[in-house]
């Protein structure tokens, strides 16, 4: 009776450390979704600001065709990101997913990184910029202004 008892137990005892396991390796798994997303956004953003430099009479959405030489070696955009040169700076913007906090702490927590709020930045820490933004930019959209 007793080995039956044993065994019972060790074996709950092994689900339980597996099921925490299995639970850890999904959440490291989201994380590094998370971070791979950013890395994505803010290469795709360095893009547009190195057109726009090259360009300096371009407004409007510049193609992926035309981003594409200037993507970094092996990049491949997602398709998710999208972006508005304007004369005063550069906008990119997506209504994808993305980990606010860890894009917030990438930036530094700037007041140029926020959400589309009535066609104004609002920034991911709360502030409201008072930066009007295009109006092609949809609302709730995140959003990196900058030049």
């Amino acid at each position: 009776m007793w080995p039956m008892v044993l065994l019972s137990t060790l074996i709950s005892v092994v689900s339980m450390i597996m099921l925490h396991h299995e639970a850890e390796i999904r959440d490291l798994k989201i994380l590094t979704q998370d971070q791979a997303s950013i890395l994505s956004f803010t290469a795709y953003r360095k893009s547009v600001i190195d057109y726009s430099v090259d360009h300096p009479g371009f407004v409007g959405e510049v193609s992926e065709t035309d981003l594409s030489p200037y993507f970094p070696y092996g990049y491949a955009s997602p398709g998710i990101w999208r972006n508005v040169v304007t004369p005063e700076r550069v906008y990119v913007y997506t209504n994808y997913r993305l980990n606010a906090e860890m894009l917030n702490e990438r930036f530094y927590r700037s007041l140029l990184v926020g959400k589309n709020r009535g066609g104004e930045l609002v920034s991911l820490s709360g502030h409201n910029t008072s930066i009007v933004l295009p109006s092609n930019i949809p609302t709730n959209a995140i959003v990196i202004a900058g030049s």
